[in-house]
């Protein structure tokens, strides 16, 4: 019987030691995938971050050279509305087109994208006929373009 009780003890030990050692393996191995996990969500937030940064700087670049070509092209239609036949109406007309081209590109220069998208949305909400209207002939004037550039 001393020989059964030695084993029983023995078995028993081993059994919670064995059990104690694949507890601390397991959570090791569960630290071990929190701790990568971890590293690679840091790692794609810190991605995202430098992609939403670069998409910033391209759009602000964009923003700035349409600012620009605002500009130059209201700069053209000054220079010759005193040129163009037709007479003071035309001519008043080209430098009113002008002066819109000009404060177009001013706004353009001195504001963000998120000012932007505030302003059209308030714009939308004082004038919700002539947004749609706009909306509309946006949408013609795309499809016109679309359907030239396919022939």
């Amino acid at each position: 019987m001393a020989n059964q009780d030695t084993f029983n003890d023995r078995t028993s030990k081993s059994t919670t030691s064995t059990g104690e050692e694949a507890a601390r393996t397991a959570s090791s191995i569960v630290d071990e995938t929190k701790r990568k996990a971890s590293e690679m969500g840091s790692r794609a937030k810190s991605e995202l971050n430098r992609a939403v940064e670069t998409g910033k700087n391209t759009a602000d670049q964009a923003r700035v050279s349409a600012a620009s070509g605002l500009q130059r092209a209201a700069s053209k239609v000054q220079e010759t509305a005193d040129r163009l036949p037709g007479g003071d109406k035309v001519h008043n007309a080209a430098r009113s087109v002008a002066g819109g081209m000009e404060r177009s590109a001013t706004y353009l220069r001195e504001h963000q994208f998120s000012d932007m998208q505030a302003d059209v949305e308030n714009f939308v909400r004082r004038h919700p006929g002539q947004s749609l209207i706009a909306a509309v002939a946006a949408g013609f004037l795309l499809g016109q373009a679309l359907r030239r550039s396919r022939r």
